[in-house]
C-alpha cells in the first residue's frame, strides 16, 4: 500500500532537455505542491552507454533555471542495478523468463513472409518464440559473461497471474491492462541489467512513487508495467499520460530529432518565466 503523495520526473542523461521535459517536470513538480506532497528526481542511466555525465549535469541546470526543485537525494539507476537483478532472479524463480540469442535482423527476417504477423503498440514485431523452450540457469551470468537477452514468457507471465489487470487513470477511471499485446519483451542484456520497463516498476516501488504523470507515448507500456508489478509484488501507483507538445510540423519532440533543447532558448536570451508561459504554466 502507498500511503505517501509522491510525484518524479526520470529524464535520461543522453542528450539535453527539451520542452516537452519541461512541460512534464513542471507538471509533476505543480501536482506535488499543489497536493502538499514530494517531488523526486531520478536520472534513469541504466543505459550507460547512451548515457553522458556532461547532460546529467546540464539536467539539474536546466531544472533549476526552470524553477523545479526536488527533495531528497538524485536516484541513479546504476547505483541501484542489484536491485534489478534481484528482481529478475525473482522472474526466474517463477519461471517466465528465458535466455535469447535472436537479433532484430533474426525477428524480421523470421516474421517477414507473414502478412498477418501481430506487432506490438510500437509497431515492432512480436518475438515469434525461436528461443522460448530455453531454460535459464543463471541471471548474472547470462547478463555478465554472454550476449543473449532475458525475455519475459508473456503468456505464461498472464497465466501465472490468471487474474484482470488494472490501473487507476487521471480523468478515466479504471483502465484494463492488456500486456499480452506487447509479446515477450526483453527484460534485460549484457549492455542494461534492466530494460526501461523492468527499472521502472523496480524504481517506482523503491521511492515509494504514488502518482506516475507521464507522457501519452507510454500509455501502452503501463499495461506491461501493471504486470511486471503484479508477478513482483510490488504496489501500482496512480497514473497520468498527459498530452504530448509536438514542433510546428506535428512532430513529436524528441532528441533523437534534435528538438530545440532548454538550453537553446536560454542562450536565445529566453526567460524561465516565458518558457513556463508558452507551455501553459505561468
Amino acid at each position: 500500500m502507498i500511503k505517501d503523495k509522491v510525484w518524479r520526473f526520470a529524464p535520461s542523461p543522453n542528450g539535453c532537455l527539451h520542452i516537452g521535459h519541461a512541460y512534464s517536470a513542471l507538471l509533476n513538480h505543480n501536482q506535488a505542491r499543489l497536493n502538499s506532497g514530494r517531488f523526486l528526481l531520478r536520472i534513469d542511466n541504466i543505459d550507460a552507454q547512451r548515457q553522458k555525465e556532461n547532460y546529467e549535469n546540464a539536467i539539474y541546470e536546466d531544472l533549476l533555471w526552470l524553477g523545479v526543485e526536488w527533495q531528497g537525494l538524485v536516484y541513479r539507476q546504476l547505483d541501484h542495478v542489484e536491485s534489478y537483478l534481484d528482481a529478475l532472479e525473482r522472474l526466474n524463480e517463477l519461471g517466465v523468463l528465458y535466455p535469447c540469442c535472436c537479433t532484430r535482423s533474426d525477428i524480421i527476417k523470421f516474421v517477414g513472409a507473414s502478412d498477418n504477423w501481430p506487432n506490438d503498440p510500437d509497431g515492432q514485431p512480436h518475438y515469434p518464440g525461436i528461443c522460448r523452450h530455453q531454460p535459464l540457469s543463471d541471471v548474472r551470468q547470462t547478463i555478465e559473461n554472454t550476449n543473449l537477452a532475458i525475455r519475459l514468457n508473456i503468456k505464461k507471465a498472464m497465466a501465472l497471474i490468471n487474474r484482470e489487470l488494472v490501473w487507476d487513470e487521471h480523468r478515466v477511471g479504471k483502465v484494463v491492462a492488456h500486456p499480452e499485446r506487447w509479446g515477450d519483451i526483453v527484460l534485460a542484456r549484457k549492455d542494461s541489467p534492466g530494460s526501461y520497463h523492468l527499472c521502472v516498476v523496480i524504481d517506482d516501488a523503491s521511492q515509494n512513487v504514488s502518482n506516475v504523470v507521464r507522457g501519452q507515448d507510454l500509455y501502452h507500456a503501463t499495461s506491461l508495467h501493471c504486470l511486471l508489478q503484479s508477478l513482483l509484488a510490488l504496489p501500482t501507483p496512480n497514473y497520468y499520460h498527459h498530452k504530448i507538445l509536438r514542433d510546428l510540423t506535428g512532430a513529436k519532440l524528441s532528441k533523437s530529432l534534435n528538438s530545440k533543447s532548454l538550453r537553446a532558448y536560454r542562450d536565445m536570451g529566453m526567460s524561465a518565466a516565458t518558457v513556463r508561459h508558452l507551455i501553459g504554466f505561468d
